[in-house]
């Protein structure tokens, strides 16, 4: 296979990455990309992401962590950084890999995943091709032009899922109608702006319809109130980051979007039934 230029180069070390502004509401919303030939053994240790990043391996090896689970990784393979949850991964001593990677999310980003069979569960992809690899190295060289760089994107998410093993692919999928929609939507405006407590009207603007339609078809579709869901979201974030880090009451409830600490803690005490410091001596 041949391989992108920065292998071509022969660079034990180079990385390269741009930020790409786009909108947060744009179904593939890309953050950062970049490419590296890594040095034998050298690690990244803890890490902890708010967006999906996919590392293609264009040639090496390595291995691949997340929470109890290891996973050799080698080229051909990808291998998915999911949010909120921490990981690590190692280049190989005798083999380093070099990789392309992505950093992304947006509207539709969970549903390609999905669709090539990739997620925290199952977090390597097998069979990253020829044209695949081809894409990649293309949205790097073309990074200052947003469009194309989100084109070449979605032909590698369409080259993935159409790779995608048979038993890792999901067995059907329906159209969505449009109360679907707008509640997906609406979801994931609140995953990217819980620590701004989005108001119901924000949510409703953002999805272009009536704030009482939006109340209705959300409960209907969740059986919970918008309002509700973005409580449960925020106190679920909560319990990750006191059961993954050792940030403090008062830090966490700044990182949430509370006004104090106080505030913090009784929403939770309210949702979970007990104190966050109670909760995290119970789950560490």
């Amino acid at each position: 296979m041949d391989h992108p230029k920065l292998v071509e180069q022969n660079r034990l070390q180079e990385l390269y990455y741009v930020d790409m502004d786009s909108s947060p509401a744009s179904d593939l919303q890309i953050y950062l990309m970049g490419q590296e030939q890594v040095l034998p053994g050298v690690s990244c240790e803890r890490v902890l992401r708010k967006h999906h990043i996919l590392h293609f391996i264009l040639h090496g090896k390595g291995t691949f962590r997340q929470g109890n689970e290891s996973y050799p990784v080698q080229g051909g393979q990808a291998f998915l950084i999911t949010p909120d949850i921490f990981c690590s991964y190692i280049a190989d001593k005798e083999d380093p890999w070099a990789y392309i990677w992505v950093e992304f999310d947006g509207l539709s980003a969970k549903n390609y995943l999905n669709r090539a069979g990739v997620s925290r569960s199952h977090p390597i992809y097998t069979g990253v091709d020829h044209p695949c690899m081809e894409y990649l190295s293309r949205m790097i060289d073309h990074h200052d032009n947003l469009l194309q760089v989100q084109a070449y994107l979605l032909l590698v998410f369409d080259k993935l899922i159409a790779n995608c093993p048979p038993e890792r692919s999901p067995a059907t999928f329906h159209s969505e109608t449009a109360s679907e929609v707008y509640v997906r939507h609406a979801m994931k405006y609140i995953d990217l702006n819980y620590w701004k407590n989005p108001t119901i009207q924000e949510l409703a603007d953002f999805c272009g319809i009536n704030r009482s339609h939006l109340s209705r078809i959300f409960r209907q579709k969740t059986n919970q109130s918008p309002q509700e869901y973005l409580l449960r979201y925020r106190i679920n974030t909560a319990c990750t980051f006191l059961r993954t880090t050792d940030l403090t009451l008062s830090q966490i409830a700044t990182a949430l979007g509370y006004a104090d600490q106080f505030s913090f803690s009784k929403a939770f005490k309210k949702e979970k039934g007990i104190s966050p410091s109670s909760w995290k001596e119970q789950n560490l």
